[in-house]
Formats: C-alpha cells, sequence, structure tokens
C-alpha cells in the first residue's frame, strides 16, 4: 500500500500561484485522491513565489490510440493504448489541479489523420502529435506508453530521451529518479537509468519531451498493478511531482 489514503472523499489542497493569491482547492473522486502525494508541488511553487511563475503548458502525449493497439498483456489481452489514456488523463488532471495548462493529443480512443499523409496512417497519426506540440510550445512534453520484452522478469518503469537533447535528457532523468524512488524500487526491486530512443515525438520539437514507459505488459506483476486505479493514480501523481519540480526549476 502506498503513503496516502485512497479511500477519503475530500481533500483540501492550497496551490500558491502568485505573491497574493492562493487557491484552495477541493478534490473530489478517485481521479485526484493522489494529489495528496504532490503536495511537493504546490511547495515547490511557493518556494519561488517571489517570481511570480507564469502559467506553464505541458503536453500530455497518451501513446497509440484508434487502430492503433500498442503492446498487449501478456495474460489479461489488455491493450497498451487503454491503459495509456488512463493514466494520461490522471496525469493532466493532477497537473491542471497544480495550475498548468495542459494540451492532451488525445484524449479518447482515436487515431490522428494528417493532411497530405494517406498510405501510412501510423506515420499520419505522429505527424498530427508533433503539430500539436508544436503548435502549443509547451514547457514540456511527456508521452505515456507501456513496455514488452521477451524476459518475463523484467518490470519497473523506464523513462526516454532524445540523445540530441540536453533539456530532454535533464527531464527524462528527473522523472525516471522519482519513478525509481515511489515505484520501482518499492514495486520491482530495481531502479534504471534514463536512456536515449530514436522516437518521433521526441525529436519532432525542440522543447524538452520524454517517454515514460509505465512498465512491462510482459511481466505478470506489472501487468496486473498497470491495471488496477490506485497504481496508476500513483504513477500519475509521481510524474506529477517530478513534473512540476522540474517545470519550476526546483530540486
Amino acid at each position: 500500500m502506498y503513503e496516502y489514503d485512497f479511500f477519503c472523499n475530500y481533500m483540501r489542497v492550497g496551490f500558491c500561484r502568485n505573491n497574493v493569491i492562493e487557491k484552495i482547492f477541493t478534490i473530489c473522486g478517485i481521479a485526484a485522491l493522489l494529489l495528496v502525494y504532490c503536495l511537493g508541488a504546490p511547495f515547490a511553487v511557493r518556494a519561488i513565489k517571489d517570481e511570480k511563475p507564469k502559467t506553464l503548458t505541458v503536453v500530455v502525449d497518451a501513446g497509440h490510440g484508434g487502430a492503433d493497439g500498442g503492446v498487449k498483456g501478456k495474460n489479461s489481452g489488455v491493450e497498451e493504448k487503454t491503459l495509456n489514456l488512463i493514466i494520461a488523463n490522471y496525469l493532466g488532471q493532477m497537473l491542471n489541479a497544480c495550475g498548468f495548462n495542459v494540451v492532451y493529443t488525445r484524449k479518447n480512443d482515436v487515431m490522428h489523420t494528417f493532411e497530405g499523409v494517406t498510405d501510412n496512417r501510423k506515420r499520419a497519426d505522429m505527424y498530427r502529435r508533433g503539430q500539436i506540440v508544436n503548435d502549443v510550445k509547451p514547457r514540456l512534453v511527456v508521452s505515456i506508453h507501456m513496455n514488452f520484452y521477451s524476459l518475463p522478469s523484467r518490470r519497473g518503469a523506464q523513462v526516454f530521451y532524445s540523445k540530441q537533447s540536453e533539456s530532454g535528457k535533464e527531464l527524462a532523468t528527473a522523472l525516471q529518479n522519482a519513478l525509481n524512488k515511489e515505484i520501482n524500487a518499492k514495486e520491482g526491486g530495481r531502479e534504471y537509468s534514463a536512456l536515449c530512443a530514436r522516437k518521433y515525438l521526441l525529436e519532432c520539437s525542440p522543447y524538452p519531451s520524454a517517454i515514460v514507459e509505465c512498465g512491462f505488459l510482459s511481466n505478470y506483476a506489472d501487468e496486473v498493478n498497470l491495471q488496477k486505479t490506485e497504481y496508476q493514480v500513483a504513477i500519475a501523481a509521481v510524474l506529477c511531482n517530478a513534473i512540476a519540480r522540474y517545470a519550476y526549476g526546483v530540486d
């Protein structure tokens, strides 16, 4: 069990956005229960409140969608696209409550089209996601995915970045360190380092970008956990806290 109460119905969390105004949010329902875990995020904003931070935009990408289901759970057959969307939506709600402007690349089970690209649906989908990123000019981009590996013993959350992006590496390292501490060490017994990857969404823009592989659908324990609401929300909460600290430059 994690270090917070999943069963309380209401939580009041204060977020200080500038020198004068302190907003108090009443958080209702399971989708935001773990905001109590994210107290580090509002504290991070308070720590630099004299700078009156502006609202920052974060792009949250739920990988795959529509006809592109991604990998499937080895035992349950659950599709990656479904889990990606659930966790991405939890993360977006938490970031929004923390004061971020959140832009989603998809909010439901869709595969995008892109003008001029008709011969490859996957390419069209990725081009559209890249277009969304470049149009909104975000502070950072986080893409949610699930992993799969030939060795069923491999488990845990991993984060990837483009080797061409130093800021992407910094973001990925911050996310990986948080996941190592709060998820991997407690659940899988293994810590990872952020790794380089050649992926379109990591290279299509100049903004710090990271792909988070939340766990291995080839591992029984990960597959079971990733379908549990409390685990999905836990991952989103860890990412929210790490994103807030990175975005506002707080260690």
